[in-house]
């Protein structure tokens, strides 16, 4: 009896031995598929000083950099398809793509994280859409990889790309925009309330019953309400000059410059910040006696840009106006006015 229950204790052990570590790597190999897709992140460009994740660009001058095994890195180790995980200051300034601030960027250097790395580098440089953003991890198996992006504009269109790791198949398709048609529902909902139009810009001027935004003159409804980006109410006292905010609005008059139109919401998208001092430096300074900001948009490498014209001149001259937000240098250029 003895002799029979040892030789069942060692054909158990030899089981044991013989299972157990193939078992215990595909656990790892899954629980390392999951911990990339939930908590990797995907470095699309790098240029001098800043790296773009998602749709933002963010500066990794003041940033501790390193790996995951605990290596020393620099910034120049980090390019294009790097799967890193990233801490930043949590603030970004509204534009597109955005503009923020990274605190740590840690890189991925398991040998399975590269073979991602790589993997994901390919679909980049060989995904046939053209311009992209914003490309995320969304499923890792043996055989495959799935990513998902977006084309290089605000609420675009979505792309699935799925690549076969063993022969690099690589096919791309798009794919359902859940926050596009979020958005189209909201912007519809608005029209049913009213809210007729939105018009997005910085305020530059406080009127007796309203605001001046960019070039047109808002006079409050009655019922006019303020909010911020959640939903959360605001109260007229929580804006100023050179706040970005979102208009929604009637249909405005044009028979006046600026044009004329009746504001039913105003949403406050970013208050104190260095964009904010310079917009209300433009109407304080001296430099202009009344502007009006015609255009603004953002450029890539962090420089705001605005397009004004000022009323309470003779000439109607129109002005560009570029303000790098990380130095703080202002350049003015006067150009025809068609």
């Amino acid at each position: 009896m003895l002799k029979k229950i040892n030789i069942f204790i060692i054909i158990l052990l030899f089981t044991l031995t013989a299972c157990t570590p193939n078992r215990i790597a595909d656990i790892g190999e899954v629980n390392m598929n999951e911990e990339l897709v939930n908590s990797a992140r995907i470095i699309q460009d790098t240029s001098e000083g800043s790296i773009l994740v998602d749709s933002t660009f963010y500066s990794i001058d003041k940033a501790v950099i390193g790996t995951t095994s605990g290596k020393k890195i620099t910034a120049q180790d980090l390019q294009a398809g790097s799967l890193i995980n990233l801490k930043t200051t949590g603030e970004i300034l509204t534009s597109f793509p955005g503009q923020g601030e990274a605190t740590k960027v840690i890189l991925y250097d398991d040998k399975k994280s590269q073979e991602i790395s790589e993997a994901v580098r390919y679909i980049l440089e060989h995904q046939p859409m053209g311009k992209i953003i914003s490309p995320y991890l969304q499923k890792i198996t043996d055989d495959q990889l799935i990513i998902h992006f977006f084309e290089w504009t605000i609420n675009g269109k979505k792309y699935e790309a799925t690549l076969n790791l063993k022969n690099k198949d690589l096919k791309v398709l798009e794919i359902k925009n859940e926050f596009a048609e979020k958005l189209k529902e909201e912007q519809e909902k608005a029209l049913k309330d009213k809210k007729d139009f939105m018009y997005t810009g910085y305020i530059t001027k406080v009127l007796p019953k309203g605001f001046r935004i960019n070039r047109v003159d808002f006079t409050f409804d009655k019922s006019i309400t303020f909010k911020n980006p959640k939903g959360e109410s605001l109260k007229l006292e929580d804006f100023q000059v050179g706040d970005y905010v979102t208009a929604y609005h009637s249909r405005t008059s044009t028979e006046t410059f600026p044009f004329k139109g009746t504001l039913y919401q105003l949403e406050q998208l970013m208050n104190n910040t260095p964009s904010t001092d310079w917009v209300k430096s433009l109407t304080e300074s001296g430099q202009f006696i009344e502007p009006v900001i015609m255009d603004n948009w953002q450029e890539q490498d962090g420089t705001k840009t605005v397009k004004i014209i000022d009323i309470k001149k003779t000439k109607k001259f129109l002005y560009i106006v570029n303000y790098n937000h990380k130095t703080g240098k202002q350049t003015v250029k006067e150009i025809p006015n068609k």
